[in-house]
């Protein structure tokens, strides 16, 4: 692979760690048309150069980790996705031995994320098709299946607040055996009890008492998951379906749930909503770029046009409809990597 010629220095994954203990950023923003309505953004996207709340889930993964001494990953998951891009670069700026294995449609394109996963992967294996990249998943020893990270006895550790105590970069190795048993295969999206709790870093600094709704984007659903059973019945989430149309969205929330061992969890069907221009990730982009464009020029914020954009939509139509009243939260999760080039064209 086309590795990093060392680890960067402590001072940087210092500075990482330093961010994500420091108090939470909210920015005000105005909507005209209802003035019984406020909207604040929760900057979580200035967290990790951009990562944003995935590093959060990455440092909850790690604390676990650390509690057995295990320092090689086996990564999975889309090659140009943001989980993969952010898991790659930073198990293996944490010191991690690194092995990639993704999909992509297209293997042949570069994209910010798909650079940052070649470039941090001790290892990469590509496939053309997520049928054969699964069947490659399957195939890796049992000590390294997905379901270990939680059957370790992680799911239900409380976040170690040590975790700020970085492990000591790993030497390379020259032939390093793919298939180790020490080797943990984490989750595709880091969907996984520990990286849930890894978002409690966040959660327990936002002041509910101020807001009447909190609003997220959901993909993976990791986030919506980790928040609902943090806040429980403290305050009403909403979440904005975005990739998959709700229906599916929900029965892959009550899937999720079961595997995490959050069955008691109840997932409000009117708390999911859909956004504007249903569709799902390619739709609509034009207009959504457009949005993001607007909303930068509008508040000094930059949102990429598939989660963010989208779901501030269905917020502000909310607010400007006069269905929502009061005080809204939505958090900005980060993910700007991937649309760089096309936001810095629009803008």
């Amino acid at each position: 692979m086309n590795d990093p010629k060392q680890s960067l220095p402590n001072e940087f994954v210092d500075h990482l760690l330093l961010q994500a203990s420091l108090p939470i950023r909210i920015q005000k923003i105005s909507f005209n048309g209802n003035p019984t309505a406020s909207v604040s953004v929760l900057r979580d996207d200035r967290l990790a150069f951009g990562i944003g709340t995935k590093f959060r889930k990455f440092l909850g993964i790690h604390s676990a980790l650390r509690l057995k001494s295990i320092r090689s990953v086996f990564l999975q998951g889309e090659l140009h996705s943001n989980a993969l891009g952010a898991f790659a670069f930073l198990f293996r700026r944490f010191g991690y031995e690194v092995r990639s294995i993704a999909y992509a449609r297209d293997p042949k394109r570069a994209s910010a994320n798909s650079i940052l996963t070649t470039r941090h992967s001790h290892s990469l294996e590509l496939f053309s098709s997520r049928t054969d990249w699964m069947q490659r998943i399957l195939r890796l020893p049992e000590k390294t299946s997905a379901v270990t990270l939680d059957s370790f006895g992680f799911a239900n550790s409380a976040l170690d607040k040590s975790v700020f105590c970085k492990i000591d970069p790993i030497q390379e190795e020259g032939s390093p055996n793919p298939e180790r048993s020490e080797s943990v295969l984490i989750p595709e999206y880091g969907l996984c009890r520990a990286a849930l709790e890894g978002l409690d870093s966040l959660w327990e600094k936002i002041p509910i008492s101020e807001y009447d709704r909190i609003v997220v984007d959901i993909g993976s659903g990791s986030a919506y998951l980790s928040a609902l059973r943090f806040f429980e019945d403290r305050i009403p989430f909403y979440g904005v379906a975005i990739g998959l149309p709700k229906s599916k969205l929900l029965f892959w929330l009550e899937e999720k749930k079961k595997l995490l061992g959050l069955e008691w969890l109840r997932i409000a069907d009117g708390r999911i909503l859909e956004p504007v221009g249903n569709g799902g990730f390619g739709a609509h982009y034009i207009q959504n770029l457009e949005y993001s464009k607007s909303f930068y020029q509008r508040t000094g914020i930059p949102v990429e046009p598939i989660y963010s954009a989208r779901t501030l939509a269905v917020t502000e139509m909310r607010i400007r409809s006069g269905e929502w009243s009061g005080r809204t939260l939505y958090i900005h999760q980060g993910g700007l990597l991937n649309f760089l080039d096309p936001l810095t064209e629009t803008f």
